[in-house]
């Protein structure tokens, strides 16, 4: 005879399997809404801006223009906001064949863009800068920070300009790396939605979904600490005096707090799909929107000078309140919606 405390316990058993299959069915639903919703016009985003930057670096190599040199920095710049927008995502395409670190190698490592940068620019012509060779060099020195400096360091456009070997060759650099950039966000973006291995297609497996579920909510919360500790304490210090502006990601196109901006919108937008049917009381929307307010306030201005202005810090500090609080309250806030541990070491990018 079964015991009133067995069939008790079998009970508890069934709802909480009932639970979690409801659970995971959601899971689902929020999971596809996000790649459907998100990711992928994000990455299509990312695909079109590079598609026309290659396209424009390409016209200028051939025919080098003072001109063209405004068109190749709003190109860069566009890009570089295609690429802030999806920046957070490491799960997927994005995280093969180091395509994450190709794009954009940031924040670096004892000046490794220089570095790379220097040994790239050492060449005569083509030399080394066939696609599938290049794709082999420094990671450092193959995506947008690397073009970042061509477009945007001291002299930069007498340096492009300029007609000799030296010219020539960084022209060449700037197209190979356009070019490269391009490439990698057309396979991330075939990765995702091309054929019976894309992931959209993976996803219409149940435990794949659930997989994709957890490591998406890990990338997205992993994001409010880069921002956070990375993206704005790390330039701002505890002063003044101790304050390293050049850690701004983007202080050479003045695009610190651009980019800050458009990866709380990201973060903002994929908090309304995960949380378009709770019914719990929940504070992560307003206070994404919150941040996203605060960083769009100060977008015009550039991150390395406000850490280092008496006037204008306390800006800075505003913003970095504003990533704190945010990040206090999804890290609560996500996993408990979808019903998923993230692990320590993923908040804090150990």
């Amino acid at each position: 005879m079964i015991s009133r405390r067995a069939l008790l316990a079998g009970s508890m058993l069934s709802v909480i399997a009932g639970a979690s299959r409801a659970q995971a069915e959601a899971n689902v639903a929020i999971t596809r809404e996000l790649v459907t919703k998100l990711i992928l016009p994000n990455y299509e985003k990312l695909n079109d801006a590079a598609k026309v930057q290659a396209g424009l670096w390409a016209d200028f190599a051939a025919k080098p223009d003072a001109a063209a040199i405004a068109g190749l920095r709003n190109a860069y710049l566009k890009t570089a906001d295609a690429w802030s927008a999806i920046e957070f995502l490491h799960f997927g395409p994005a995280g093969a064949d180091f395509r994450f670190e190709r794009i954009s190698y940031w924040p670096e490592r004892k000046n490794a863009t220089g570095k790379a940068m220097a040994i790239l620019l050492a060449g005569r012509g083509d030399d080394g800068l066939a696609p599938d060779v290049f794709a082999r060099s420094s990671a450092a020195g193959q995506g947008l920070p690397a073009l970042e400096r061509l477009l945007f360091d001291n002299d930069a456009e007498t340096l492009l300009l300029a007609n000799d070997a030296d010219g020539d060759r960084r022209r060449r650099v700037g197209l190979a790396i356009a070019r490269n950039v391009e490439i990698i966000a057309g396979q991330i973006l075939a990765g995702w939605r091309g054929g019976p291995d894309s992931v959209l297609k993976k996803l219409d497996d149940p435990g794949y979904a659930q997989e994709a579920t957890t490591r998406i909510a890990t990338d997205l919360l992993a994001l409010f600490q880069l921002i956070r500790d990375t993206k704005i304490e790390a330039p701002l210090g505890k002063s003044i005096e101790s304050a390293k502006p050049r850690l701004a990601e983007g202080w050479r196109s003045g695009r610190s707090i651009r980019a800050i901006a458009i990866n709380f919108a990201t973060l903002r937008d994929a908090a309304e799909i995960i949380f378009a049917n709770s019914k719990d009381e929940i504070a992560s929307p307003s206070v994404l929107k919150s941040a996203v307010k605060i960083a769009d306030s100060l977008s015009a201005e550039e991150l390395s000078a406000l850490v280092i202005s008496p006037k204008r810090r306390s800006d800075a500090v505003l913003l970095l309140d504003a990533a704190t609080s945010a990040r206090d309250v999804c890290k609560l806030e996500i996993p408990h919606a979808l019903g998923i541990t993230i692990g320590f070491n993923s908040l804090d990018g150990d």
